[in-house]
């Protein structure tokens, strides 16, 4: 069994060309995680990405990698940050605006 999520990948610096593909040669879980354009293939499980994608951005420390997951229990959605070897997670905030009685028709 497993916990699925899907997974979207982007990266931001001034020579960013090619390294989605070069993370996917290096990490099996990103292979099939996403493409080389960083859009999601399928859900998988993909328990090692995040240290994966932590070590590889040790090798391209002027690069920012942004991960967009969304897992398959209703509100699990998150955004993890790396670069030059260090990460962090932030999960959503899901909220809603205060009741308004005008709104009401």
């Amino acid at each position: 069994m497993g916990y699925y999520s899907r997974h979207e990948l982007s990266v931001v610096g001034d020579d960013t060309s090619g390294v989605i593909s070069r993370l996917r040669d290096y990490s099996e879980d990103c292979r099939y995680a996403f493409d080389d354009d960083g859009n999601c293939e399928e859900e998988c499980k993909g328990y090692d990405i995040d240290d994966d994608i932590t070590k590889f951005s040790k090798s391209y420390p002027d690069v920012l990698f942004i991960l967009n997951t969304e897992g398959e229990e209703s509100g699990d959605i998150h955004v993890s940050y790396y670069k030059d070897g260090k990460g962090y997670d932030q999960k959503a905030v899901i909220t809603f605006p205060p009741f308004d009685i005008s709104k009401l028709r």
